[in-house]
């Protein structure tokens, strides 16, 4: 198995300003934000993962019950965040760069119940009928 290298977030943020660049673009203050917020993520995280390290995915307290690290339950949450932001970040300037807006769902959109709802209601497969007749 090979080994994985952290990435800083100084580095991930340079990254995606240097994507920009041989793109051709100029980044936008949002652009900026969610680039700053990428990078500290990914920080956040290197610190976690040396909080697992050094003490270990699993806690025991001076009773002898064990318990879930927090780092290792938080982790997991950072790690969902920064691929949702990098996912965005890429799309952003992928779609600055090509010109055309995208069709479908967009990373980032609302979906599910939450989504608006549909312009015509669904309609079932056999025609309404009368009760009775």
């Amino acid at each position: 198995m090979t080994e994985q290298t952290e990435t800083t977030g100084e580095e991930l943020a340079r990254f995606y300003i240097e994507k920009a660049e041989d793109a051709g673009l100029t980044l936008e203050h949002d652009d900026e934000l969610l680039i700053t917020q990428a990078a500290d993520t990914a920080d956040l995280i290197a610190e976690l993962q040396a909080d697992i390290d050094r003490n270990g995915a699993m806690l025991t307290s001076a009773a002898g019950t064990s318990r879930t690290n927090p780092a290792a339950v938080e982790i997991r949450q950072q790690r969902t965040a920064l691929a949702k932001l990098t996912t965005l970040i890429a799309h952003r300037i992928d779609v600055a760069d090509s010109g055309v807006r995208p069709r479908g769902v967009q990373p980032g959109s609302t979906r599910g119940p939450y989504a608006v709802a549909s312009a015509a209601p669904r309609r079932g497969a056999r025609p309404m009928r009368k009760r009775g007749a």
